[in-house]
């Protein structure tokens, strides 16, 4: 079975929880670091916008981070960021089914813009954990 993501309706459904362009808004970069209290590596994807620039979406994976160690992913723009990690025994998954996203099993680097649709089977929509992040880092722990 395939999956159609509408981005349109993930930027519709983002507006509608606060996530629209702000002129006052702070759009600067955050750090996003990931620690792996885990004894098997762990992959990390990332999806993201950057509403000062344009209403367009980035879908980002794997970042691997070794068991017991933290990694720092990289910066992105504060705002509304979503997350998902997987290691060979587990995934660290959000609660929320409609913040599923279409991932890749090989590395990936994907822009989706408005009113596109991104398919994807299944096993590739994975459901992000979703934070709005304004304080100058994130970390998460995978245990």
């Amino acid at each position: 079975m395939k999956f159609r993501v509408s981005i349109l309706a993930v930027s519709v459904s983002i507006a509608l929880c606060g996530g629209s362009p702000d002129a006052s808004a702070d759009y600067s970069p955050f750090s996003f670091q990931v620690c792996n209290k885990t004894d098997t590596p762990a992959s990390v994807a990332v999806y993201y916008t950057d509403l000062a620039i344009a209403v367009m979406w980035h879908a980002q994976g794997w970042w691997v981070v070794n068991p017991n160690q933290c990694t720092v992913i990289g910066s992105f723009p504060k705002g509304w960021f979503y997350y998902y990690a997987k290691s060979s025994n587990r995934d660290w998954v959000g609660s929320n089914p409609d913040w599923a996203i279409c991932v890749s099993s090989s590395q990936f680097n994907r822009a989706d813009f408005p009113g596109s649709n991104t398919t994807c089977s299944a096993d590739d929509k994975k459901v992000f954990t979703r934070n709005f992040v304004e304080t100058p880092s994130l970390t998460w722990t995978l245990d």
